[in-house]
Formats: C-alpha cells, structure tokens, sequence
C-alpha cells in the first residue's frame, strides 16, 4: 500500500477517536493509566487526553512526521484485519510508562518502598503467629461463629471456619514471599517484551 487515501485516513481518525471514548467509558474506572491513586474521572481524562494527542499524530500535526505514514497503515491494517481499536489502544497503554511501570515504581505508586515494603513482611509474621494463637485459644471470634454470624447457614460457617482456620498460613506465606520478592528478572523480562 502506497499511503492511505484520503477517504481511509478519515475513517482511521473517526475509529481511533470513538475507539479513546470507549476505552474511557468501558475502563477509565479499572485500567488506571497513571497513579493507581488517580479518581475515575481523572483516569478518565487521562485516556480522553492521551487520544486527543494522538489524533494530533495522526492527523500529521506534530514533529513525528516521517514515520506517519507507516504508523497510519500498520493501524489501518490491523483495524481492517479484525484487530478490535480497544485492544489497540490497551496494548498502548500497557507499553508506556504509565501502565507498565517497573516493580519499584509500581510499589512506590501504592506507596510500598522500602522500609514500608519491610514493615509489611514483619506485620505479615506477626499477624500470622497472633491469628494462629487467638484461634487456638478457643477466645477468639472462630470460637463464637455462630453467634456472631447467626445468619449463615451451616454449609457457610463450616466454609467460612475452614477459610479462617488457613488465614495464618496464607498470611505467613504471603511475609515469606514478600521476604523474597521483587526478583529482578521479572522487570527485565517486561521491559523486554514492551520494547522488543
């Protein structure tokens, strides 16, 4: 293909700025694009932001100018071969620095540095030993189940008893992981696979 006609860069434009509207409308309160902090209408913004930008591109408003062409027929023939606009632009996102960050600047958005990221190990341990005590101690809130859920028929209270019964465990397991977590080849790994 020598270039899209004019009539396929029109119908291109159309898609990629309904395709940033549903995006926002289907995501913009679960697939954060930024700081996973950010409210649903500031996430919202964002996205509608980013897809005004990019229709800037396309249109051949910006200093990106060479590779336009290329960029406009590779986003033609995808949409043209059945390659749905939204996980077009999801697949976007999830290469820019805002959707993938590395694990550190993931932790630092949910505000788990180091020593906070320490912290969260120890209070693992200890909830793990003190849950573990309380439920043997027959004083704890497993003893009293039925009184203080009445409303739970038997099926759910046994369940629920189990559920309670492994809740050290898990949250042992858990201070284990964190004790061995990040492995740095995940990073690598990612970063590898988005700009490869």
């Amino acid at each position: 293909m020598a270039g899209l006609t004019l009539p396929q860069k029109r119908r291109l434009l159309e898609l990629a700025a309904s395709g940033f509207k549903n995006y926002a409308d289907k995501y913009g309160d679960r697939r954060h694009v930024l700081a996973v902090t950010d409210s649903e209408d500031e996430n919202r913004h964002l996205i509608l932001t980013y897809g005004e930008k990019f229709g800037i591109i396309l249109h051949g408003r910006s200093d990106w100018l060479a590779e336009l062409p290329d960029l406009q027929e590779d986003l033609f023939n995808l949409i043209e071969r059945g390659c749905p606009v939204l996980d077009i632009i999801d697949l976007m996102f999830a290469c820019t620095k805002g959707r993938s960050p590395a694990i550190p600047d993931r932790l630092e958005i949910i505000g788990l540095r180091e020593p906070s990221l320490r912290l969260l190990r120890q209070i693992c341990q200890l909830a793990s030993e003190k849950i573990s005590a309380l439920n043997q101690s027959g004083a704890g809130p497993l003893s009293f189940l039925s009184e203080l859920l009445p409303e739970l028929n038997e099926e759910d209270q046994t369940r629920l008893d189990h559920d309670i019964r492994r809740l050290p465990d898990l949250i042992g397991l858990f201070g284990d992981l964190l004790s061995i977590y990040p492995p740095s080849e995940v990073d690598q790994y990612r970063h590898e696979r988005c700009f490869a």
